[in-house]
């Protein structure tokens, strides 16, 4: 994403971006929808998968506790950001309780050792990002993240990316399968990684993916203008996008 300092453009294609990954990712499942609409940290809770982490803790926007409808999570891993929370539930006076996705066979690019975890948030017409980030805390636990926004620096640690949600079908038009991990390039250096899930299509009912496509002050080569080209489960497709910061939908097809 954006960061202070950065030109209007860059700003207003943080705004698109983080559309199109709320609109992606909010719809995992009917599940997802429940959480979206549901209570923050106060609502009921489940025994904690060993394939992901249950976050709780406190959240401020300006030094104040934070009231926000939506919350959301991506793991910064090896240059890398992956959109990886499995619902965006509401925050209610700073408190929040959330998900997150273990690295796996279905969730390529999420937490792992050495991987950081930050949170972003829309409140008043702003897309804002924590100030700080967690360390992955391993999968299985319930851990706690007290984290902050700020209005006057609405990216906080987030670094600048393109937002690129999708489909991807196989040539006779049937969907890849659920778990397809999904690779963005610029040349030949890896600059964004999904996985296909279940419930993330632009109708909300048949598979999709969502990623984020960092730029070169993440990992060098990712450069912004760039035209970015696509793997699914390693093989190259011909469609395309351009690394604008901003983002885009694309429906991908295996040759």
């Amino acid at each position: 994403m954006g960061r202070g300092g950065g030109n209007r453009l860059a700003r207003c294609g943080v705004l698109r971006t983080m559309r199109i990954e709320l609109v992606a990712l909010a719809v995992i499942g009917t599940a997802v929808l429940a959480s979206a609409c549901g209570g923050g940290a106060d609502g009921p809770s489940e025994p904690v998968a060993p394939d992901l982490v249950l976050l709780r803790g406190a959240l401020t926007m300006d030094g104040a506790p934070l009231d926000a409808e939506f919350l959301g999570a991506r793991v910064l891993k090896d240059g890398l950001v992956t959109p990886c929370q499995l619902s965006i539930p509401q925050v209610y006076g700073g408190a929040y309780e959330i998900r997150v996705a273990s690295e796996g066979t279905d969730t390529a690019g999420c937490g792992e050792p050495g991987a950081r975890i930050e949170f972003w948030t829309f409140v008043d017409e702003q897309w804002l990002h924590s100030q700080e980030t967690l360390e992955w805390p391993g999968g299985g636990v319930t851990a706690t993240f007290d984290a902050s926004f700020s209005t006057a620096a609405p990216d906080g640690v987030a670094p600048p990316t393109t937002g690129i949600a999708g489909e991807a079908f196989r040539s006779d038009g049937i969907s890849v399968p659920v778990g397809t991990r999904i690779e963005a390039y610029v040349g030949d250096v890896l600059c964004g990684i999904a996985s296909v899930r279940a419930g993330m299509g632009a109708d909300f009912v048949s598979s999709g993916f969502a990623l984020a496509v960092v730029d070169a002050s993440s990992v060098p080569g990712c450069d912004v203008g760039a035209t970015v080209t696509f793997r699914v489960d390693g093989l190259p497709v011909t469609q395309t996008a351009v690394h604008d910061l901003v983002g885009t939908h694309i429906t991908l097809t295996v040759p």
